[in-house]
């Protein structure tokens, strides 16, 4: 047997199976086709291994299209599954911060608000809302952040939200604090705003010398002469 007729067999299984290159393939055909032992040793060998015939893959191809046609309804029906999934879990989300009915747990004080007050957190405000309620917030900041005032100077610079300033007397050096808006609402001269704070002042020893902590409060608010909103009045649980 001639060299090449060895290389040509050691390869065979490999170009039945279709695992060799362009190259390698052109040269075993054009081998094939002069070589009539050689040939008679290809036709065995894919007699013996049906796979390597193209006509019965062929077949096979035809006879799993129903599962492929199956595999990709599944595989279609799985993700439909999972993006209604997406879609009810964010229009979940979206509803519960529109309409966050789980904050009047957090505020039931039945003998201190009243049902009426309650109420106003179950509908945290449209976008117009809470954009106006960032003026509000951002004078209650200040207020919060303040520690070197008397608390007359407090009344006067902040109103009522003087409350939330630390005065001077207390001695605090340092401050921390988070203010969180939950509800908002307001009409065309007087309305509304549900907070949660906590706060703490400190004194030159990191001393608490003053804090509060997790307190939902109602703020109402008016407009002032100059048309900007303040807070009118505070009720929170003493």
């Amino acid at each position: 047997m001639k060299n090449e007729c060895c290389i040509v067999r050691d390869l065979l299984p490999l170009y039945l199976e279709q695992m060799v290159s362009a190259e390698t393939a052109a040269f075993l055909e054009e081998h094939l086709n002069n070589c009539p032992d050689c040939r008679a040793v290809c036709d065995t060998m894919r007699q013996n291994n049906p796979s390597s015939d193209p006509a019965a893959a062929l077949q096979r191809l035809e006879e799993a299209k129903p599962l492929i046609g199956m595999k990709k309804k599944l595989r279609k029906r799985a993700l439909l599954t999972v993006l209604l999934t997406t879609t009810v879990i964010l229009a979940f989300v979206a509803a519960l911060n529109r309409f966050p009915i789980h904050r009047v747990a957090q505020v039931w004080y039945p003998s201190y608000f009243t049902t009426g007050e309650i109420s106003m957190l179950l509908y945290a405000g449209s976008s117009d809302d809470r954009t106006t309620a960032r003026s509000v917030l951002h004078q209650a900041e200040e207020a919060f952040c303040d520690l070197t005032h008397t608390d007359e100077e407090n009344r006067e610079r902040y109103g009522r939200l003087a409350r939330y300033a630390t005065a001077s007397s207390y001695g605090a050096v340092s401050q921390s604090h988070t203010l969180e808006l939950w509800a908002a609402h307001f009409g065309a001269s007087d309305g509304y705003m549900w907070v949660w704070y906590s706060q703490e002042a400190y004194d030159a020893d990191g001393e608490t010398v003053r804090g509060s902590w997790r307190i939902p409060s109602l703020w109402y608010v008016v407009r002032d002469e100059s048309g900007n909103w303040v807070v009118d009045g505070i009720k929170e649980h003493p």
